[in-house]
């Protein structure tokens, strides 16, 4: 009795979300880091705020400005390789180019 009362309380749950246009998760501020993170050239400061090492510059990804103390390399294991992929893919598969989203739905 008391399973079946808490499936009747859960019923109406599925009203009460709602998800966003996929406009919104593709201009997501999280894409640059995502790029940088596949392309294995994210170094940290020493407030672990993440950076964008490209040849002697180094660009903010997040909040931070300039870099604090020290940077450090970030590396990336294989099963975090394949997690940032699939993340850049479905960024890619709600492109506005029909190019990107076709070009990824392929590789998938």
């Amino acid at each position: 009795m008391t399973i079946r009362l808490l499936f009747a309380s859960l019923l109406p749950l599925p009203l009460l979300v709602h998800a966003g246009p996929a406009a919104d998760f593709v201009s997501a501020s999280r894409l640059p880091l995502l790029e940088a993170l596949s392309a294995e050239s994210v170094v940290v400061d020493a407030d672990k705020q993440p950076l964008r090492q490209q040849q002697d510059r180094l660009l903010p990804l997040d909040t931070a400005e300039q870099p604090s103390g020290d940077v450090k390399k970030l590396f990336i294991n294989n099963r975090m390789r394949v997690l940032i992929a699939n993340a850049l893919a479905a960024h890619q598969l709600v492109s506005q180019q029909v190019d990107v989203r076709l070009r990824t739905a392929q590789q998938l």
